[in-house]
Parts: C-alpha cells; structure tokens; sequence
C-alpha cells in the first residue's frame, strides 16, 4: 500500500502541499518539453487547502479549454514592444511599421502600457478610447480631443496586438471585441471643381509634375501607387495600366512594395488621353537624361525628378500645393484631393457605379467607397430617378 505523506492531497493529476511558510503549493503537469521531454509544470498558491485546490481546478478548466494556464503577468506594454519587433516590423511595410509604432508609443502605452496583459479587460479598453476622445491638458496647454477616425486607429491597433497575443494562448479572448468603434461625423471629403481641375492643369504646364497631377486626375492613383508605377507596367498595344506597386521610403531608401490587399493590385484603361499623357512624361525624361551623366531612372520608373531620381510624396505634397497657390485655388491641396476629385466627379455623371469606382480607386469593400463618397451620390440618384420617370411615363408602342 503506499503512503502519501501528511498534509498532501492529490488532486487529479496535481499535487497540493502544505509549505513550510503556511501557504498550500498547488502544481499539475500540463505537458512535456518538446525538445528534452522533461514534464511542464504548472504551480499556483493559496492561503488555505481549500484556495489551492480551487486555482488548480481553475488550471486543470483552462487546460481543457485551451486556453491560458495561468494569468499573465507581462506588463502590457512589454508585449506590445515585443509585438512591434517580432510580427509587425519583420513582417509589414516601413509605413505600416511607423504607424504601429506611433500608436503604441504615443497612445497606448501612456494610458494603460502597466497593466498586466492577463488582467487587462474590456474596462481598461473603453477607459483608453474615452482617455483620448475628451478634452486634456498638458502642462499649461489644453489639448482637444482626437478625431473618430485617429481613436480607432488606436483601437485597431490593439485589437491586431491583442490577436497575436490569443493566437500564442497569452490571453484567453480579445477584450478589444467587446468595445464597439467610435461613430464620428463623417469627414467632408474636399475635391476640385470642373474649373478649379482646369486652372490647376492650367498652373502645371511645364512644371516636372504637370504630368503626374493630371495622370492622377484621370486614373485616382494613390501617392505611392502613382510614384510606383514603371514603364513595365504600360502596354500600350493592350490599352492597360497595371498597378503592382507602391513606392515608400524608409531610412532614406525607397522600396517598391506590393499593395497591401488584393484588391490593391488591378488594372486600369489606357484611354487616349492618358497614352498623351505617358507619352509626354517619356519625352520628358529623354530630355532630362540627356542632360546629365549620373545614371538615370534606375528603378525605371514613370514619375521621377529632373535627375532621374524616385520622388518623395512629402515634396510632391509641397509642390502641389505650391501649383494650387498659383493657380489660384483657396483649399488647400494634397495628392490625396486629385484622388477624391476623380471619384466625385465620376459618380456625380450618373455614369458610373459605385462598383466601378470602387474597382478603379482599388478598395477593399464596397462600403469604403460609399462612406467616402456619398456626397456624390444624390446627384447620381437624381439622374437615375429621373430616367425611371422617363421609362414609365412614355406612352406604350401601339
């Protein structure tokens, strides 16, 4: 017969002892080490026989559930370093990586960076975003609440860390699931008028970007996308733009990098005017090459500078806006607003679909397109209402 000895039970498969300082010791094997096949082990402590037989139930549950063993104790900004270094920079492209980093650093980590990732809730989730959606001050100064669009960016980010951390079995559900997004007034997207799109043409002539500003104002290219794209990715013979790439910077290199969705990558119709375009724009770096005798255009690109060089979306910004103050035009211009003109002005015919638009301006929903720019949409939906009233009011062939 054997004998246990005094002041220890077993429970299950775990063991509870009695400590030579009072407290009961609880530990159960949870498995065995891949590599040596010695057993893991897993220990928990109560002031009473009663306490450690109940965590290591506890324990023994979450086994069975797979999910964590015990309570994380890893502070959460310590998971959230982890988390950039490990998946998000190896991983992501630089911009993605410095917007990440930005919204941890920045955000995250000040308001709730102490608490323990096992401890960490949906309370602590929902005091983060309201942290930020209100009034604070600084020292001195007060500071006005962050926009909709900018708390969700911090939501959206912890919610992606925190999917890491419960894929690893660190956590035993994502806290962020629980708090909805923050509802904002929907940003009034700024777009160019017919004539403001002609006096900013107008302003561009002969300038090394008048090309690039009115190739995105007939295709709605991204800054990167349009920066991006090589003359490998024109075939004038089938009348097609492929979009493949997206230029980016990092450490003062450029990159060509894939879009970051499938529905990034598409291609768009080579019509006449954009063949004029592109035709001018390669006539234009003839000349600019054959004034210099550094190498040119390595990367054989579309849009570049004088010298042949990738341009930086920051000066393309400068410069655009630098052409708009010639031209006469009060808003305030970025590349982005070329994209929002295209858009607006195609829905505003009556002739497209929103599907269409959606495939041109390469988004990932359809839903993305319509809360953009449905301020397009009731011109559309006036042309088709009445083209329904024309259909039903002619009178019938006899």
């Amino acid at each position: 017969m054997s004998m246990k000895k005094k002041g220890t039970r077993r429970a299950g498969q775990g063991t509870i002892v009695k400590r030579s300082d009072g407290r009961w010791q609880a530990a159960i094997t949870v498995g065995y080490d891949e590599e040596t096949g010695n057993p893991k082990r897993v220990t928990v402590y109560g002031k009473t026989q009663d306490e450690a037989a109940k965590k290591l139930q506890e324990v023994m549950v979450r086994k069975h559930l797979n999910q964590p063993l015990t309570t994380n104790r890893q502070k959460l900004g310590e998971f959230l370093d982890h988390w950039l270094e490990t998946t998000i920079q190896p991983k992501s492209a630089p911009s993605t990586y410095r917007y990440y980093e930005q919204m941890v650093r920045l955000y995250i980590k000040p308001v709730i960076g102490p608490v323990e990732l096992g401890k960490l809730s949906a309370q602590h989730v929902d005091h983060l975003l309201t942290h930020w959606g209100k009034p604070r001050q600084v020292g001195k100064e007060s500071r006005p609440p962050l926009k909709a669009h900018s708390i969700n960016g911090i939501r959206t980010t912890l919610r992606s860390a925190l999917a890491t951390a419960w894929k690893y079995n660190l956590i035993p559900e994502n806290p962020v699931a629980r708090v909805s997004r923050i509802k904002g007034d929907q940003t009034e997207v700024v777009y160019l008028t017919q004539s403001e799109v002609g006096q900013l043409l107008k302003a561009a002539e002969g300038h090394y970007l008048g090309t690039l500003i009115e190739f995105t104002l007939r295709t709605g290219l991204r800054v990167g996308e349009a920066l991006g794209l090589r003359w490998e990715d024109i075939d004038f013979v089938d009348r097609t733009i492929r979009i493949r790439n997206q230029l980016q910077r990092h450490n003062a290199e450029f990159q060509l990098r894939p879009p970051k969705s499938s529905s990034g990558r598409r291609n768009l119709f080579l019509s006449d005017r954009l063949e004029t375009v592109l035709q001018q724009q390669r006539a234009n770096q003839a000349l600019w090459q054959s004034a210099t005798d550094d190498e040119f255009n390595p990367l054989g690109l579309v849009f570049t500078g004088i010298a042949g060089r990738p341009l930086y979306a920051k000066n393309v910004d400068a410069a655009l806006k630098s052409i708009a103050e010639t031209a006469e035009i009060k808003k305030t211009m970025s590349f982005h607003k070329l994209r929002h003109t295209v858009a607006t002005h195609a829905l505003q015919s009556g002739k497209a679909s929103m599907v269409s638009v959606k495939d041109m301006l390469g988004h990932s929903q359809i839903s993305v397109t319509v809360n953009t720019y449905g301020h397009a949409v009731p011109s559309a939906l006036k042309d088709l209402a009445e083209l329904i009233d024309e259909t039903f009011d002619a009178k019938p062939s006899e």
